[in-house]
């Protein structure tokens, strides 16, 4: 074949079709470049690339063997690998665009910029190593690494292809990049025109260097990367957090972090999976459940796909960070269900879970945050707002009257201020204290719901982990003190619920009781001089039978936020004492430096009563009966007694 035909010929290796025929779907013959185009080799067509097997059938010494193909297969494979380990690692950008790719490579590795044009009839090499017929004319400048790597990929292909399909030998003859703008494509007619082993050599040879260079420019930028990351986790304002909270899957991804950006505390991630794995592959089938390394301690939580880490310096019992940890496990599952939860992991292992939890981060930073100050969730029981018996009972009959007839309705909810006001449930079910904590962080942790009606699917973990209910979600009042939540499993009773929430707020204000509800919570419950008892600090008393507690606000000494963690470490810490499985205490007294607490547990009632550090036993007794006393009289007004159904 003469010099001259071969520049009049552009060949598509991509598949077997005549691309002469005027009905080719993948070319348009009045779309092929015309002969001024100066970057476009002259062509009036597009000469068939799918070659006779009888004609190029042959042994010649150019046919690449097997082992040949295998090895550049292979080596081309391995540069894929290096380029997407450059995408990993921030040194490319996500293959959103070829051309941008393309450019962006050449830039990393120093060569020149290639310019994609608009224009038909030339072959686009995906720097991948994926041949493919986009039909566009390219225009290429001088030099460059990149133009060599795509000619190499460009031969390989095109070599593997057409032995595979055709038993033939395809070759290419590729002007050199400093003598001519582009490279022309000539199909072979004879076996001795091309020897194929010496180039395949040279394409290994270009591809390994190739490879080289990306594996040091990675490693580079992982030690960066891998610098600034340690410097981070060092930082004092990092470690000198009180108590940390991870999230990690089975396969060591990072969830959740309380504090810092995931992405920053990878190592730390997998040092933790990487304790978890090795007690698990022991042989024993041990679970690790605690480390204590200094001043601090890691409680591990260990669920099926996912690992719960806990690491604080303060007073929290190991039991009372288990308790934190799953409730943490089902906001989780809150937001998933635990059959999704299960499905995902089941067919990708390595998932990134955050994907999922994108935006629900706030609830979980929530919970965490009311946890460390509120006994509530550590006691399991539910905060009621202190509210006259009457107007409790009205916003009961109100939501019983309005919402009856809905069928399918399954539970209704009142809450102020992350209290409960009043509750109803359809007969046979039951609201679990953890769901209903979940509720009130949800209402809590999010102001969207103060602007508008919403309806949303939840999971109650403790009521059916396996799916949803829809809540509809809709405050009563213009200050937002008050907020109603209807509960059903069918999915279409918005307008419904909606209808419901309009009868309920015109009977609670014909009965004034959104107003006594703001005058409730402006007067912030009630103090210990109320209950007129002067040698009371604080109490905390939970009721076993309708599982709510009461509280009284703190009060001095308890002012500062230094003062109210202490008091609440002091509440977990006689909580862990009189609970510890292996001695539990129905009775303590135990006095500290800056105060001396009293714990008490019978089959009706959980009491914890802080007094003076200078008050002694036989006082702090007596106080405590009259306390009681106190709580037996105010008790319809600090509880929900009777629990009403549908």
């Amino acid at each position: 074949m003469s010099s001259a035909a071969k520049d009049d010929i552009l060949v598509d290796i991509s598949d077997g079709h005549n691309h002469d025929e005027p009905n080719s779907p993948l070319i348009d013959q009045n779309k092929i470049p015309n002969d001024d185009t100066n970057d476009c080799p002259e062509s009036s067509g597009v000469v068939n690339s799918h070659l006779d097997s009888s004609v190029l059938k042959g042994t010649s010494s150019g046919t690449p063997t097997r082992d040949q193909i295998e090895i550049l297969t292979e080596s081309q494979m391995e540069l894929g690998k290096e380029l997407e380990a450059c995408e990993a690692s921030s040194l490319l950008p996500p293959r959103h665009s070829e051309e941008r790719r393309t450019r962006s490579l050449m830039q990393v590795l120093g060569g020149v910029e290639d310019s994609w044009e608009g224009g038909e009839g030339s072959v686009q090499i995906d720097t991948l190593g994926d041949v493919t017929p986009k039909h566009r004319h390219r225009s290429r400048s001088q030099g460059g690494v990149i133009n060599q790597i795509k000619q190499d990929i460009k031969k390989q292909m095109t070599s593997v292809e057409s032995l595979k399909k055709s038993d033939s030998v395809l070759s290419f003859s590729t002007d050199e990049v400093g003598n001519s703008s582009s490279a022309s494509a000539n199909v072979s007619e004879s076996d001795s025109d091309y020897e194929y082993g010496d180039n395949s050599t040279n394409m290994s040879s270009s591809i390994t260097d190739t490879m080289q260079k990306l594996k040091i420019m990675r490693s580079d930028s992982l030690i960066s990367e891998s610098d600034s990351d340690l410097e981070y986790v060092q930082s004092d304002d990092w470690k000198n957090k009180r108590k940390h909270v991870f999230v990690l899957s089975e396969s060591g991804k990072p969830i959740y972090s309380r504090y810092g950006n995931e992405e920053k505390l990878v190592t730390v991630y997998g040092v933790m999976q990487a304790l978890v794995s090795f007690i698990a592959h022991g042989g024993q089938r041990d679970v690790l459940k605690m480390i204590v390394a200094g001043d601090r301690r890691f409680v591990f939580l260990i669920k099926e796909h996912l690992t719960l880490v806990a690491v604080t310096s303060g007073e929290e019992s190991v039991r009372h960070l288990h308790i934190q940890l799953n409730y943490v496990y089902n906001q989780i599952l809150c937001v998933l269900t635990l059959t999704s939860l299960n499905k995902i992991f089941k067919d990708r292992v390595n998932f990134d879970l955050r994907r999922m939890l994108s935006g629900t981060e706030k609830f979980i930073d929530n919970l965490l945050n009311v946890i460390d100050r509120d006994p509530s969730y550590i006691l399991g029981a539910v905060r009621c707002l202190p509210l006259q018996s009457s107007v409790r009972d009205t916003f009961t009959q109100t939501i019983v009257q309005c919402c009856s007839k809905v069928k399918d309705l399954v539970f209704a909810v009142v809450v102020s201020h992350n209290q409960l006001v009043s509750s109803v449930r359809m007969k046979k079910f039951i609201l679990h204290s953890l769901d209903l904590h979940l509720l009130l962080n949800m209402v809590q942790s999010s102001d969207s719901f103060k602007t508008a009606e919403s309806w949303l699917p939840v999971c109650l973990p403790k009521f059916d982990s396996s799916g949803f209910l829809y809540a509809y979600i809709s405050y009563l009042d213009e200050p937002c003190n008050t907020c109603l939540l209807l509960l059903t499993v069918d999915s279409e009773h918005f307008p419904i619920l909606s209808d419901c929430k309009t009868r309920i707020v015109e009977r609670l204000n014909r009965y004034s009781c959104l107003q006594s509800i703001a005058e409730s919570v402006s007067s912030h419950g009630y103090s210990t001089q109320q209950v007129g008892m002067p040698e009371l600090w604080h109490f905390v008393y939970k009721s076993k039978s309708s599982g709510h507690m009461t509280s009284p606000e703190p009060t001095a000494p308890y002012v500062t936020d230094v003062q109210r963690h202490r008091l609440q470490d002091l509440y977990m810490s006689i909580h862990g004492r009189m609970h510890c499985a292996h001695r539990p205490l129905r009775i303590l007294y135990q006095t500290y430096a800056y105060e001396s607490i009293l714990g008490w547990i019978t089959q009706g009632f959980e009491l914890y009563a802080v007094f003076s550090p200078l008050s002694d036993k036989k006082t702090a007794i007596s106080t405590v009966y009259k306390l009681l006393r106190w709580i037996k009289r105010e008790e319809s007004r600090l509880f929900i007694l009777n629990q009403s159904t549908f």
